[in-house]
């Protein structure tokens, strides 16, 4: 699995995610298999890669049964990002709440570093 760390921002705050994937030349343009831990919770992540823009749209659910750390409950994402590298090893983009915790609606900004 190749292994993202970077942070979830706006401009009054920053959280750590980590983000975990197969590797997208097995995963054929679909990511099925991926995780992420953020604001306490472990998501599963699945989505679509696009190899010719190197962009990313992803999907992060957790349903908060095996971990909860800030009691947001059952949690949904839209994620949206590109390589700033053109190599997949730097991404940034957006991320939404939609669903889960008091930020539902609210778009942050997202930066990962492959490790």
């Amino acid at each position: 699995m190749k292994t993202y760390n970077g942070f979830v921002f706006n401009a009054s705050e920053q959280h750590a995610a980590t983000l975990k994937f197969d590797d997208l030349g097995q995963q054929n343009g679909n990511i099925s298999k991926g995780y992420m831990d953020y604001c306490g919770l472990d998501f599963i992540v699945t989505g679509t890669y696009t190899k010719p823009t190197r962009s990313f749209n992803l999907q992060a659910k957790s349903d908060a049964t095996k971990r909860d750390e800030l009691n947001h409950g059952p949690s949904s994402l839209s994620i949206k990002m590109k390589s700033s590298d053109g190599t997949d090893s730097y991404l940034e983009g957006t991320v939404k709440v939609e669903s889960g915790g008091p930020n539902v609606g609210q778009t942050y900004g997202i930066k990962f570093t492959r490790s």
